[in-house]
């Protein structure tokens, strides 16, 4: 059986968007949980030219969808999970970072503290781990 990460986005702000990493089925234990930039009802199935509409460049998560990730050497972060094929934007990878504007499109596993908006602690140790699990 193939293993699959699933992201659940629950909490929304103005800044951010908050989720949890499951494996294989989005109940039960939680991995770790997830820093995006703002949602803004992205799908993957919008067209370039929808996505363009709406997105703002980095401060938009990209959109809900099902995406394939492979490892990429980042100039930026070092060795990272790249997503695949995501429409409207490039490079989104799956690094650590703390708030929003360290994101530019891009995920960052942490652990999230409620009550504490738009910002994740212990990225570094949950990157780690998820990478582990990937």
């Amino acid at each position: 059986m193939e293993n699959k990460l699933i992201l659940i986005r629950h909490t929304f702000t103005d800044k951010s968007t908050i989720g949890s990493w499951y494996l294989n089925r989005p109940s039960g234990f939680i991995l770790c949980d997830n820093l995006e930039d703002k949602d803004r009802g992205l799908k993957k199935s919008m067209s370039v030219e929808e996505t363009q509409k709406i997105k703002v460049y980095g401060e938009t998560c990209f959109g809900y969808g099902t995406y394939e990730i492979e490892k990429y050497n980042s100039p930026k972060h070092g060795m990272v999970y790249l997503y695949k094929d995501v429409v409207g934007f490039d490079f989104c990878e799956i690094h650590s970072a703390n708030e929003p504007k360290q994101l530019l499109g891009c995920q960052a596993p942490g652990t999230y503290t409620e009550g504490k908006p738009d910002w994740v602690s212990n990225s570094r140790n949950m990157t780690k781990y998820l990478y582990g699990i990937i």
